[in-house]
C-alpha cells in the first residue's frame, strides 16, 4: 500500500486521494508487526508511511510531531533489527 499512496499523491497531488491508501499501509504494518515483531521490513514501511502521510494530512502541528516521533520510533527499531540492511546508512 506504501508505495500505491506515494504514486497517488505524487500524481495526482491530491491528499485526500493519498491518504486513505497511507492509513491502509499503516494498518498493514502494524498486522504484520503484531504477527512477526522481528519483521524488520513492516517497521521501515511503517516509517515511511507514517512520516510521508504527516505531511499531507490536515492536522495540529502537535499531532504532526506525534507522528513524526512514531515514525522516527519505527525507523529506529528496523535499524536495530536491520543493521546491515543497504537502506541503513
Amino acid at each position: 500500500y506504501y508505495s500505491r499512496a506515494a504514486a497517488e499523491y505524487n500524481t495526482s497531488g491530491d491528499p485526500d486521494k493519498a491518504i486513505p491508501i497511507y492509513d491502509k499501509a499503516i494498518a498493514s504494518t502494524n498486522a504484520a508487526i503484531a504477527a512477526n515483531a522481528n519483521y524488520a521490513g513492516a517497521y521501515y514501511y511503517k516509517g515511511i508511511a507514517i512520516a510521508e502521510a504527516s505531511e499531507i494530512k490536515n492536522i495540529t502541528p502537535a499531532e504532526q510531531k506525534a507522528q513524526r516521533e512514531e515514525a522516527l520510533a519505527a525507523l529506529k527499531k528496523f535499524v536495530e533489527l536491520s543493521p546491515d540492511s543497504p537502506l541503513v546508512g
